[in-house]
This record gives structure tokens, sequence and C-alpha cells, in this order.
């Protein structure tokens, strides 16, 4: 009953030695350790003891859990953030480098996204913003990384992926944001939203990540010159 209220918590029981089997079932349940009654000092010391020492551990294993999430997360969407993005490229790169197959990296960026929030105000662009992060984590494989890059842009890494499949998958990805429904409610609507996508392949447009990024970037911004909600690339 205790496990079921899901309590972070370390269980130990007393029992009279006589009682075995119900120690036993006790810590199949999920019972720590058993201190046997008639009480001895000594013995209930060191379990308890023991229970300490074993919360202790695991509070500091969560903590530091914590930490390495917050260092390499993005609170408001969940995602990947921009740091384990660079280090995620630099690997990939390395190993598309070693092995001898494509990889593709997108950047993402929401159209005219600063008016957008000034049109429908900051929470709006938040709930905007953690949409297209569902779409994003919904869309990619398991050996894909995808990330808010900073501010209203993301990034997309694609290993074995060539720059033809990856144009078509940007497209289907401009298409998918175009038409969230949650974010054009008619009960409360929030206007148009769109994204434009820039698209570099290794080992055509760079052999290295900050030449690929360079060449992602380019692509974005060729993308919003020329009338945004397309792909470059």
């Amino acid at each position: 009953m205790i496990r079921g209220m899901d309590l972070d918590s370390c269980i130990l029981i007393a029992a009279p030695a006589r009682e075995g089997r119900a120690i036993v079932q006790c810590l199949k349940s999920g019972a720590y350790d058993t201190i046997l009654t008639p009480v001895r000092r000594r013995w209930a010391e060191i379990v308890i003891a023991r229970a300490m020492e074993r919360r202790m551990y695991y509070a500091g294993s969560r903590l530091m859990e914590r930490y390495r999430r917050m260092a390499f997360h993005d609170t408001l969407t969940g995602l990947h953030n921009h740091r384990y993005f660079q280090q995620q490229l630099d690997l990939g790169v390395r190993a598309a480098i070693r092995y001898g197959y494509p990889l593709t990296v997108m950047l993402i960026d929401l159209d005219d996204f600063k008016e957008y929030n000034d049109r429908h105000g900051h929470l709006e662009g938040d709930r905007a913003l953690r949409a297209v992060g569902r779409l994003l984590g919904g869309s990619i494989r398991a050996q894909d990384t995808v990330a808010r890059y900073g501010g209203e842009e993301f990034g997309l890494i694609l290993p074995h992926t060539r720059k033809i499949a990856a144009r078509h998958i940007a497209v289907r990805l401009c298409d998918a944001v175009e038409k969230l429904r949650c974010l054009h409610d008619r009960r409360r609507p929030a206007g148009p939203l769109t994204v434009s996508i820039g698209v570099a392949t290794y080992p055509h447009d760079g052999e290295a990540p900050e030449a690929l990024l360079g060449r992602a970037d380019r692509a974005l911004y060729a993308a919003k010159r020329a009338g945004k909600n397309r792909v470059r690339g």
C-alpha cells in the first residue's frame, strides 16, 4: 500500500523471527530491511544507518540527474537545448566521417514570431513553441536529435539521411506546422504560424560541424528571403 502511494521512502519493517514468511513477502513487495523483535538496540541502529545511507545515495543520484537534465534540456519545450545539440552534432559528424555515411542538419525558425508574440501575447507564443516542439519531437526517428536551438529556432540532426530525403522531410514539417490545429483554434484564433527551414548535408555542404551549421543558417535565411514557409538548402 505504501508503494502504491508512490512515496519517496525507504521502508523498514519490524517483526518477530517466527513470522519468516510474512517478512519475506514484505521484502519481495518492496521493504528495504527488517528489524527483528524484540528489538536489539545495536541491530536496529545498524539497519537504520544502512537505510539512511541508501536514501542519501539515491537522493544524491536524483539530484545529479536533475542537474544533468537541466544542463541539457530546455525547460519550456522539454526538448534538448543548444548545448546538447552542439555536442551531438560534433559526435554525429565524427561518426559520419569514420563510417562514411551522410548526415543532415536542419535549422528551423518560426516565421515572424516577434509579431506573433506582439499580437497574441507571450503566453500564446510559449504555447506555440511547445506545440512545435511536440510536433518535431514526435516526427523524428530514434537515432535523430531535435533541440531548441535558441529563441524561436529549432535544430534537427538526421544521421544516415541524404539531402533529397531531408528536403522531403523538411517540406512535410513545414506543412505539419501550418496545419497545427492547436494554433488555429476558431474560438481563440492565434493567426497563421509557419516555419522556414535551412538544410545542409555532410559531406556535400561541409565536413565540419561549424561548416554545416553555417551552410544551414545561410539556407534558412534564403528561405526567409524567398517568402518564408519554405525549405532551402
